[in-house]
């Protein structure tokens, strides 16, 4: 392990060594810097230029700096248009916009003025810093991830990581870094855009709560009482409705198959690959708040293809997907001596049951939680009303069956909480980390070393890389979504027309997977190790010769070879073959023990 643990340690340093002397793609970067530099902007100004409004643009610079910021300008120019369009048709105010441009040693200082157009009366003046977005841009995950490995503590790993990024954010400062990370980034990953983080951490300690009370009712401790192990895996995939669902209420229910001591990350692999695998096969509430991301993005460009049409065009390149279950059943036929199916016996003299209590939990949350999508255009909102109702029928069941009394319900919900404390700071921890990348464009550096372009063949594979590295470092597999679906679905379109779109849409849906799967900071890889008492780096290390395996499969097997004309049923079949020959041949537990 320790060996292992320098082996991948020193890879990603070097990576990021690498990186720095890499010619990135300069142009798309300045772009996405303005572009960035203008929403900053548009924050300051959103209660001053209203709806009717129109802007004029003009650019202050000096000749000798004019092809410097020319990129920026358009940038600028473009973005007013967009704004003027969004405002039409009402013309209230006429404004003009100047712009003018400094570059302080590498830093640079726009400055915004808004004058009245006839009276040239100024309304205000705004200045704002920035940096072209760099190399240093991946140095917070990356030092997370480095520091992670050798030091195997994920809060303090990931809390540096968090004020590094900080600090690279606020002028280089570490002082006001922190002062930014405690007032701003930590509350904003508590709390979310429209509270949808806060709704996430209530609901999996809701989820945690009621997993507390399935397990006192002694069902899953009792062997002849528990029925059939084949009655828990039938009805587990029902949880599937929600990857948090199953990485949390899925992997405990698969938890209680008694694995041998060291051989239980088997389980939790499993656990985590179907909490992302099945809600993203089955059309899901989850997976249609997927889809929805993506239409919107496709309707910018004028297609309009949504919901289960969209997703059956990209059914059949789900590669990574295919190769996960792959390695599934090789796992499970070829080394089977591991497992042992039956149910954990830790049955307690004298203590009352109800064996069909967690039947009809599995039941009735994965419901709930589908009535209230169709309620609530939010998947996080759904989530939250689904186990809340999940465990007021919990509660019912155990008071009304005496199983506990209101004292002992109590002390149960407290101690479930302060156990769950440690699982919750990572979680917000991770938020910050996601919102903390976000402003400092990791994801449009990403996209620029691959130097994307209409020409490339290779397309198809570039985007499910960038995929996967983006989650990796970002540790959240919607935020790829919303942050890279808008970059890559205009390239697919100028490469392959329709046939294009789907391909890149296809290569970021799996290469989230991918990614948050080698993700320690990944929501799921948090509530899988948590379910299974361990770390997430431990969770991670074990199963990356898995993700690896299926990552190289996808890779040449699927989106490689997709784009030289072989019939697909022949990549399904390479990929199939070969992700389970790579189980066999070089099986994780050698290299993990």
């Amino acid at each position: 392990m320790k060996k292992s643990r320098l082996i991948i340690g020193s890879l990603l340093a070097l990576f990021f060594i690498l990186i720095l002397f890499y010619d990135n793609d300069n142009e798309y970067l300045q772009e996405k810097t303005a572009n960035k530099i203008w929403y900053e902007f548009a924050k300051k100004t959103e209660n001053i230029i209203n709806k009717g409004d129109h802007l004029t643009y003009e650019a202050i610079t000096n000749a000798s700096d004019d092809v410097k910021w020319i990129k920026y300008k358009e940038q600028f120019s473009h973005q007013i248009d967009m704004l003027n369009v969004k405002n039409a048709p009402k013309m209230r105010n006429i404004y003009i916009l100047q712009t003018k441009f400094a570059d302080f040693d590498g830093k640079y200082n726009i400055r915004f003025s808004l004058l009245e157009k006839n009276t040239r009366e100024q309304i205000g003046t705004w200045n704002i810093a920035g940096e072209p977005i760099r190399a240093k841009s991946l140095l917070p995950a990356i030092f997370g991830l480095v520091l992670l490995i050798f030091t195997m503590r994920p809060i303090l790993s990931l809390f540096f990581a968090v004020w590094v990024g900080s600090t690279l954010n606020n002028a280089n400062s570490p002082i006001i870094g922190l002062q930014q990370l405690i007032a701003n980034y930590i509350p904003a990953g508590f709390m979310g855009d429209n509270l949808s983080n806060l709704k996430i951490l209530l609901s999996l300690i809701v989820i945690q709560i009621t997993i507390s009370l399935l397990w006192r009712s002694a069902y899953v401790n009792s062997t002849k009482e528990s029925g059939s192990n084949l009655v828990k895996l039938v009805t587990v995939p029902f949880l599937s409705v929600h990857p948090y669902l199953f990485s949390s209420m899925g992997a405990w229910f698969l938890n209680t198959l008694k694995f041998k001591k060291e051989k239980r990350h088997v389980s939790s692999f499993i656990s985590q690959s179907l909490s992302l695998i099945l809600p993203s096969l089955i059309f899901t509430p989850y997976i249609i708040s997927v889809m929805d991301i993506i239409s919107r993005q496709l309707l910018m460009i004028n297609i309009d293809v949504r919901g289960i049409k969209l997703f059956l065009y990209i059914l059949p390149f789900r590669f990574f997907s295919l190769s996960l279950i792959a390695i599934i059943i090789g796992t499970l036929i070829f080394k089977h001596k591991n497992l042992n199916l039956e149910p954990k016996n830790e049955q307690q003299d004298n203590v009352k049951t109800n064996k069909w209590l967690p039947l009809l939990i599995v039941f009735i949350c994965p419901i709930l939680l589908f009535l209230a999508s169709l309620r609530f255009n939010d998947i996080n909102t759904s989530l939250l009303l689904g186990t809340t109702g999940a465990l007021i029928l919990t509660i019912f069941v155990v008071i009304k069956t005496y199983i506990l009394s209101w004292k002992e319900l109590g002390k149960l919900i407290l101690l479930s909480i302060k156990n769950n404390i440690k699982n919750i700071t990572l979680l917000i921890l991770s938020f910050a980390m996601v919102n903390i990348l976000s402003d400092l464009g990791t994801v449009y550096y990403i996209v620029s070393i691959f130097k994307l372009n209409g020409s490339n063949a290779l397309f198809p594979l570039f985007a499910f890389l960038i995929s996967t590295i983006t989650t990796l470092l970002m540790g959240n597999s919607m935020v790829t979504f919303m942050f890279i679906t808008p970059v890559l679905i205009p390239v697919g379109g100028l490469l392959g027309g329709f046939t294009g779109i789907i391909m890149a849409v296809a290569g970021i849906l799996e290469g989230g997977l991918a990614g948050e799967m080698m993700s320690p900071f990944s929501p799921t890889s948090i509530i899988v190790s948590n379910t299974y008492k361990t770390s997430p780096i431990k969770h991670v290390l074990h199963q990356a010769p898995y993700i690896l395996v299926g990552i190289i499969a996808t890779s040449i097997f699927g989106f490689f070879m997709t784009t030289t004309g072989i019939p697909l049923w022949i990549n399904y079949l390479s990929i199939f073959l070969i992700s389970i020959i790579g189980i066999i041949k070089r099986f994780p537990y050698k290299i993990m023990s």
